[in-house]
This record gives structure tokens, sequence and C-alpha cells, in this order.
């Protein structure tokens, strides 16, 4: 998510930045400004879907796990221009075995945090960590553990969290946990007896938590898919947050959401959103503007397609910007600059691709081929509308594992 800068006077000296920085290429939007390029060093082990962020002049940071010898989260940073700032660098882990993909965000100043989920053995637990690092890559402090989820004898589990940054660094963290109580059609539905709870926890910029972990939202018992239920965050540019989820239960999936101011009060009650079908949602994704207007995005259809992708918008005191509305059949990740404006990614039969959005969610330009792989993108844009698409790439060993990680930038002026 990009955000705003915190003052008329900051917001002041960053259009002062903008044209004393605009980008030499004249690429037409949609673009591509680089060829297609490895992130990662190539070690020959396999590596989960990728994350990436960037700052609102165009830094990114890209973050991924990988498997195998040299197990853990790594990460590693370029430049506007998509060259790297130095080599891959390992993020500190409590345990050594990472459970997820990481999630990371970066402010206006280019400092970032990477949050992950690792497990350890001899306590049986999972761990929810951050770590922060300034805009040059150095560490700051040591790793956050956020929340231990216990295991339960093998049936309590904690999701890959989601994390957002505001304009001076705060940050806040979300993730799911729960326990699986009894398995139902595990060979067709992959499916689970269970509850599950949405928590979050709020940090300053030094590192130093606001206060415990908080319950957002416990869902009762009842039916879950094992793959679903995720949940997402954003944050404005003055540290107000929404939090949503996928509530899924045996007759009906729904969309919540909750806002919270920049002390962690909740404002309102929660809401759901209302879909365009009876179909089951999928895929949630959340992306908000500098204004803390933000947008709930979805996919409707299924369960083998076809889907649609659909978006509700909001403003930041939480009023529908009118109705929900199907926006095409390209389904995944989004990055939203602070105008509201966003870019798409997603992978196709044909490799991965990406679309452009305006702030009312109308598509500009064509469908953008960005590679002939087909697995796992992310997509970052920064204060131009530029953007980075990430990817997994090569042969896939199973769910979210691949042979590499690559990346292309392109113009979104």
């Amino acid at each position: 998510m990009k955000t705003a800068y915190r003052s008329a006077s900051a917001a002041t000296i960053a259009a002062a930045m903008f044209f004393l920085q605009v980008p030499a290429s004249y690429a037409a939007p949609g673009d591509p400004l680089t060829a297609e390029f490895q992130v990662d060093s190539g070690s020959g082990t396999l590596f989960s879907m990728p994350s990436a962020a960037r700052d609102g002049v165009g830094d990114i940071v890209i973050a991924w796990a990988r498997n195998g010898s040299s197990q853990g989260i790594y990460a590693r940073l370029y430049d506007p221009s998509g060259t790297a700032k130095g080599p891959e660098f390992a993020i500190p882990l409590a345990h050594a075995l990472p459970a997820t993909a990481p999630a990371v965000a970066m402010d206006t100043a280019g400092d970032f945090v990477v949050a992950s989920t690792s497990s350890d053995a001899a306590t049986l637990s999972f761990r929810i960590q951050a770590q922060r690092y300034a805009a040059n890559g150095t560490a700051l402090g040591a790793p956050i553990t956020v929340a231990s989820v216990p295991k339960l004898a093998g049936l309590g589990f904690a999701s890959q969290p989601s994390v957002a940054m505001d304009a001076g660094g705060d940050f806040v963290l979300a993730w799911s946990q729960g326990a699986y109580f009894d398995v139902v059609v595990p060979d067709s539905a992959e499916a689970a007896a269970g509850s599950r709870s949405i928590y979050a926890r709020r940090y300053a910029s030094s590192g130093a938590a606001k206060g415990p972990a908080f319950l957002v939202e416990s869902d009762p018992p009842d039916l879950l898919v094992t793959g679903g239920g995720p949940q997402a965050v954003v944050v404005d540019a003055d540290g107000n947050f929404v939090v949503a989820w996928i509530n899924e239960n045996l007759y009906r999936h729904t969309i919540e959401y909750k806002r919270y101011n920049a002390s962690g009060i909740q404002r309102g009650l929660k809401a759901e959103v209302k879909p365009l079908s009876d179909k089951f949602p999928y895929h949630l994704n959340l992306a908000a503007d500098a204004a803390g207007n933000f947008t709930i995005f979805w996919s409707e259809g299924g369960p083998n397609g076809p889907y649609s992708l659909v978006a509700q918008g909001y403003t930041a005191a939480g009023k529908a910007l009118g109705a929900a509305k199907a926006i095409g059949s390209l389904i995944g990740p989004v990055s939203m600059q602070p105008d509201g404006e966003f870019v798409l990614a997603t992978a196709t039969g044909s490799g991965i691709v990406a679309q452009r959005y305006s702030a009312a969610a109308v598509a500009e330009g064509g469908v953008i081929q960005v590679s002939s792989a087909s697995v796992a993108p992310t997509v970052a844009v920064d204060g131009y509308g530029d953007f980075v698409v990430a990817w997994g790439e090569g042969t896939s060993h199973g769910i979210q594992q691949y042979d590499s990680i690559h990346a292309r930038l392109f113009s979104g002026q």
C-alpha cells in the first residue's frame, strides 16, 4: 500500500520531489521499464510466492521464503530503476522453519518491515514475528515476537500475517489463528470443522508495541475450508486502519471488515460487504488511498469457475461508494497509488499479466503481458504509478513451491 505524507508541509515537499525526480524514461503507461530479472541468488532450493512493496519514489523490497538446506525468509532491495542495492539477505527468525511466505510493507522514507510465521517444534507453537529495516537494508533491532500460537497437538494453526505501514513508519499486523477439531471429507473438499479468530497488533516506528494483540473477530465453530479464510489490513497516512476477512461457514461465506483509528479504537460497527451473487467469495484483497478511502476486492464464482473480480469502494468513514461491481475476469493481488488508481497482477494460462485501473475501478489500457511464467505473482506500485511485478518461476513443486523468484518493472505514467 502507498501512502501520502502526514502534513500539508510534507505534502508540499513531496510534490516538489515529484517534479525533481520524474523518471528519465518516457515510456508509455504499461510499457516495460526493464527486462525480466532473477531476484534470488539461484541456490537451487525451493521458493514460496514473493511479497513486494515500494516507497513513494520507487525504491523496492521483495521478500520470499526458501526451503531446503538454506531455508528461511529472504529479501532483496532495488532502486527505482530496478538496479539491485546489494545481494539477497536473510531475515532473522525466532525459529528456523518458515511456515508461510512473508509479507512486507514500506513507509514513505523507504524503511520497511517483513512479517512472517515460523514454527517451533520444541514448544509446539507458531510464532508470528516482524523484523524492521532501514531504507538501506540495515536491521533495526531484533525480531519482534508479535504472537505465539499453540499448535494444540497438531490441530492449531496460525496463518500468514498481513502488514501495513503508515507514512511515518508505524505499522499494524493482522493474522488468523484457531484450531481444527474434526476432519470432514479431506480427500475432496479439504475441509475441517474448527474455529478461527482474527487478531491484530499495532507498533510504533521504533518497534515498540502500542499495546497487546487484540481480537478483531472470532467466528463460532463451523465448517472451515483449510485453504481459505484470508485476512488483510491497510493503513492510511495517519495510522487509521481497516481489517477485512472472509467469514467461512457451512452454508454461506461473507466478507466482513472493521475500521479503527490510529489509537486502535474501533470506528463504527463491524460491517458486511454485499456480494453480487450467491457464489462464495474467494481471493480477498484490500487497498487504500492516502486519504483512507479503501476498496475491498474479491472474486465470485466456482468452485471451478468462471470467476469475476468484484470491487466495493468505501470512504474513510465507511460509507459505500456506490454498489459493488464486477471489473473483469482477472483475479489477483492489487496495489494502490495515493490517488486511488491501482494495478492488478494475476496468473493466466498465457503467463503473468497485469492490468491498470482508474480510481473509479475502470480498466486503463489493455492487458499487459509480464512474463510467460504463470505462478504466484505479487505487485507493488509507487507514487508515480510505476509498478513492479514479482513471481515464482519454473516448475511447481506442490503448493507455492517454485524454482526461483523473478521480477519486472513497468511504467504507470
